[in-house]
């Protein structure tokens, strides 16, 4: 046996300049100091599809409880054949997990500021679109969500796009959804849009259909070419139009190139209140969609060269009972620059209670822009009203 002081002696000792071979010697365990790295062969049978474990022995390379495998089965996959890998295990049901680390995304393609991969997902965002003609199509926004389709991108932070193709929501647009269909945008917060060509802007706003635009507040635009752009506003139908009026339901119809913009009929309810606290006076008061203010664009405003034929039933009711009355008025309104009755409106009073004989309600134009409902109630009563327009409008 030669020991340590063998091995180090100038003939047996390897340096970075050469390469020796120490063979049949052995070293004193007291002669070592500091850690030595141990192994020791494996037992079992080492190939290429196995690997040595830290307990010595050799297993099987691959993922644990998952089974990996490809069909090719033609048809239908004998030209574009599936690999597959599946839970395994003794249970009945498993359960499978993708769990990115931290604030990581869960994406189908590999990030590369191109347009195969895209560019960087959101935090904790969901990715499974496979196709994309711009790199920033994808689910950008945090917790985002988008189920696949081509060159869709989810912008908002909370957002939904469910597939489709060219469809969005807006950065900053939180909580937006596009449902599906083609070049959809879902721009408003909570906003929802689906279809083609629809565009939901207003905050809270529903755009369905084909060509359709909910730029209100809580509007919603349905059927064809409808634009619900006054808050709370509908319309349904082809080629609907709130023209900015609020709370209006608007129900468009089919048309010829040669009859104009609009043809629809609108309905939309007006509110208000009189309070008269003296013993002579009567209180009169404007109704309109924000019983604050008497402004005619809470009532029902009428855009240049058109015309309604109108039917508007009012009711008054004192809180709590006991005395109401209610009335009917017709007529034509019609703007060419400023707005004017055709002839008298004609009102026909329906029943009213005793208590009532005061009070009255009529049709008025309000600021030469829209058609108003003025009430009026008697001396030290408080009376809460409600007008239903109807209207059928044309603006050839």
């Amino acid at each position: 046996m030669t020991n340590l002081s063998t091995i180090i002696a100038d003939n047996n000792v390897l340096t970075e300049s050469s390469t020796n071979t120490v063979t049949n010697k052995s070293i004193d365990a007291g002669q070592l100091t500091g850690s030595v790295a141990m192994a020791r062969l494996g037992s079992g049978t080492a190939s290429s599809s196995t690997f040595l474990r830290g307990d010595g022995t050799f297993a099987a390379a691959g993922l644990n409880h998952f089974t990996d495998s490809q069909d090719t089965t033609d048809p239908p996959n004998g030209t574009i054949p599936v690999n597959a890998i599946s839970a395994s295990g003794t249970a009945t049901n498993i359960d499978l997990s993708a769990k990115p680390k931290g604030t990581g995304a869960i994406t189908r393609d590999i990030a590369d500021n191109g347009t195969t991969g895209g560019e960087k997902r959101g935090e904790y965002a969901v990715d499974f679109q496979g196709h994309r003609t711009n790199a920033n199509r994808v689910a950008a926004g945090n917790y985002s969500f988008l189920g696949g389709g081509s060159t869709n991108g989810a912008f908002a932070p909370y957002s939904v796009v469910s597939g489709g193709y060219g469809n969005y929501t807006q950065a900053g647009a939180d909580y937006s959804t596009v449902v599906g269909g083609r070049e959809n945008d879902a721009t408003g917060d909570y906003s929802i849009s689906g279809g083609r060509g629809v565009s939901a802007t207003g905050r809270y706003s529903v755009g369905l259909g084909y060509n359709n635009t909910a730029s209100g507040t809580y509007a919603a635009a349905l059927g064809y070419s409808g634009t619900a752009d006054g808050s709370a506003s509908t319309t349904v139908g082809y080629n609907a139009d709130a023209k900015l009026r609020y709370s209006i339901l608007c129900v468009g119809t089919d048309q010829d190139p040669g009859l104009g913009n609009v043809h629809q009929t609108c309905f939309q309810t007006l509110a208000g209140q009189t309070v008269s606290t003296g013993s002579s006076n009567d209180t009169t008061q404007l109704m309109a969609h924000d019983t604050s203010s008497a402004n005619y664009q809470y009532m029902n405003r009428i855009d240049s060269n058109q015309a309604y034929a109108f039917k508007i039933l009012v009711v008054g009711r004192i809180g709590g009972g006991g005395t109401q009355a209610a009335w009917e008025i017709t007529g034509l309104v019609e703007r060419t620059f400023t707005a004017a009755f055709e002839g008298t409106p004609i009102k026909t009073a329906i029943a009213a209670s005793s208590g009532a004989s005061a009070w009255d309600a009529n049709a008025v134009i309000v600021s030469s822009q829209a058609l108003g409902v003025e009430v009026t109630s008697g001396p030290g009563q408080t009376v809460y009203w409600t007008a239903s327009i109807w209207t059928s409008e044309t603006d050839n």
